[in-house]
């Protein structure tokens, strides 16, 4: 029984019990040294993730977006109907096809993939029918993965084997604002995959056309090494991850450049922090 408790160690991290649930466990965490001990290493590391991530709407022109990307593949299908079976009309000695569908035609049976037969043409037609539907059900995935991860998250971490170490936040630090604006903490943690940076970012000014962040890493009075781009929400707000390098890192600075590039930073300091990794 007591292991069972045990493995709701990752939920109270997390806060996915509810209170009966959340009672019961602290009062077994009083006189568990072993749940004492893993919720020492976890919080930080709960922490350092940004569970605590405000929501986010989608831009109000995202639906009309997608939905007008549905509507066009659907004309785009009903169009390549009428394309298959305009063969067979014709055979049978249908009126002839006007030149805009002959055009259609060109399009949809390069001179590469020319139909030997009818069969041929309407297995074509078909097959591409089928990737249509294919790439719009892509359109739809991510809204569903959204559900099914909001549904899946206390069983993923309820069969969590209950010791298992996810990382270890090595260093915290805030990132001193070079330009006057917006704040940024960054956290260094040693996980299976090497060391990683994770930078909070708040308050950021909206980059103006091709503009990005750029994030850069020093190490030894060595040139910059690019970490990655990343472009701010409307309010300013942003997270950045990334790997890295294995030779020790003394500065962590982030510019904001004209365009995303991975040679030298060209744009204006916007933070810098002194790391001793």
């Amino acid at each position: 029984m007591a292991d069972k408790v045990c493995e709701l160690c990752a939920l109270y991290v997390l806060g996915g019990l509810d209170e009966a649930e959340r009672r019961s466990f602290e009062e077994h965490l009083a006189t568990c040294p072993d749940c004492q001990a893993e919720l020492a290493e976890m919080k930080p590391i709960a922490d350092a993730m940004l569970y605590d991530f405000d929501e986010v709407s989608p831009p109000p022109e995202l639906r009309q977006r997608v939905l007008a990307a549905v509507f066009e593949e659907m004309d785009a299908e009903s169009g390549a109907k009428g394309v298959s079976a305009s063969p067979r009309a014709s055979k049978e000695g249908a009126a002839p096809r006007d030149r805009a569908t002959d055009d259609w035609r060109s399009v949809q049976f390069s001179s590469a993939f020319e139909p030997a037969s009818d069969s041929k043409s309407t297995v074509e037609a078909w097959s591409s029918r089928r990737e249509r539907r294919r790439i719009r059900t892509w359109w739809m995935a991510p809204w569903a993965a959204l559900v099914l991860v909001a549904a899946g998250l206390g069983w993923s971490l309820h069969r969590v084997a209950p010791y298992q170490t996810i990382g270890e936040v090595k260093t915290q630090v805030q990132l001193a604002p070079t330009a006057g604006m917006g704040s940024a903490q960054m956290w260094v943690i040693e996980s299976p995959q090497g060391k990683e940076m994770l930078i909070r970012f708040h308050g950021l000014k909206r980059p103006v056309g091709s503009q990005v962040y750029q994030v850069w890493v020093i190490h030894n009075g060595q040139p910059p090494q690019s970490a990655g781009v990343f472009v701010p929400d409307a309010q300013g707000n942003a997270v950045f991850a990334s790997l890295m390098p294995n030779e020790p890192v003394n500065v962590v600075a982030v510019t904001l450049e004209p365009k995303a590039i991975d040679v030298r930073p060209l744009g204006t300091m916007v933070f810098k922090a002194q790391l001793s990794t």
